[in-house]
């Protein structure tokens, strides 16, 4: 098996952790900002549903905007939990990771293959 591809597979794990890590967040929010969580649209975990979820168009797209919004911008409820602001920056570093591995891997994985 080529190099790069047992590369690619070894850094599958950052990206998993850093959904668990998103999960953990939407949990929360789900559990001690409800009503944060309701006006963000109902979003979901990657893995994690809340009891008796009803998967929609409208909760999938809040999903999709909190994974890419909370990169960028801290949510107000966060402020007031530290167990959310270290998720938060958890979250952001993994994925700031997962970047970064996947440029280099795909920059090196060329020029080795050339």
């Amino acid at each position: 098996m080529p190099l790069p591809i047992i590369i690619f597979f070894l850094l599958i794990p950052i990206l998993l952790w850093a959904f668990i890590t998103f999960d953990n967040l939407i949990k929360l929010e789900h559990q001690k900002f409800h009503f944060q969580w309701m006006k963000d649209g109902e979003p979901s975990g990657m893995y994690w549903r809340p009891a008796n979820f009803h998967r929609s168009f409208r909760n999938g797209m809040a999903t999709q905007k909190s994974m890419l919004l909370w990169l960028f911008k801290n949510p107000k409820w966060v402020e007031s939990s530290d167990e959310a602001s270290k998720l938060l920056k958890r979250y952001r570093v993994l994925v700031l990771a997962w970047n970064i591995c996947i440029i280099l891997w795909a920059f090196f994985g060329l020029r080795f293959l050339a």
